[in-house]
């Protein structure tokens, strides 16, 4: 069971414009190796964003972590992982 103070996992895609690309790396890169080795960035393939999952307390923390440019657009969704026997208990609820 979560509790309020226990990490959860978050699921970030931040697009960004071409005009932003570069501003969005650098102040990815200001944040230190291990903060951008967090980070996927489709940018060298044309798709102007960066995914990433992120281990945070809520959605409002992983935001404030990103560069300003993509904070007000970025997507952040909760992700959950299953162990197979909680897979099998869900099939039992739903039936």
């Amino acid at each position: 069971m979560e509790t309020a103070a226990m990490n959860k996992t978050f699921f970030v895609k931040a697009p960004h414009t071409v005009e932003q690309c570069m501003h969005v790396l650098d102040e990815t890169k200001e944040k230190g190796s291990d903060y951008l080795s967090k980070f996927k960035f489709g940018c060298m393939s044309g798709d102007h964003a960066f995914y990433s999952f992120i281990e945070a307390s809520s959605e409002e923390d992983v935001r404030k972590m990103l560069p300003k440019d993509v904070q007000a657009t970025a997507m952040i969704e909760k992700v959950d992982t299953f162990t197979p026997k909680q897979i099998e208990e869900m099939h039992k609820t739903m039936h």
